[in-house]
């Protein structure tokens, strides 16, 4: 059975912070440290959270959804620029990209499930 996440939330990982892109919210920031996450990964429950793949940088986050029971997806950062200008955006640097991934996620999610269904996934 599939599950359709209503939520999608966009994370961009950097070194030192994450900038979370939540619905109809502004672009939030926040430290990348395990209390900070922790605050974080509690507000996402039903949530599909959408993010680069950026080497050793995420991997707290990935660990801490992991363990909460979040639902992920890990971008190939190549792939998620050429969707960006596949799709008629160009792909913003930092901040501006993790904009882009609730609907990059919920488009990929859909062409997902529509494989799924007709049994070429």
């Amino acid at each position: 059975m599939m599950t359709m996440h209503q939520t999608f939330v966009g994370v961009d990982i950097a070194k030192s912070h994450l900038d979370v892109a939540w619905p109809a919210k502004p672009i939030e920031r926040i430290d990348n440290t395990q209390s900070a996450i922790t605050g974080l990964v509690a507000g996402l429950e039903g949530c599909f959270v959408v993010m680069e793949a950026t080497s050793v940088c995420d991997r707290l986050l990935r660990r801490m959804l992991s363990e909460a029971g979040i639902p992920f997806h890990r971008a190939n950062p190549r792939s998620a620029r050429s969707f960006a200008r596949a799709t008629g955006r160009l792909a913003k640097p930092d901040r501006g990209r993790c904009n882009h991934a609730p609907r990059d996620g919920r488009e990929a999610r859909a062409e997902a499930d529509r494989r799924a269904l007709q049994g070429k996934a």
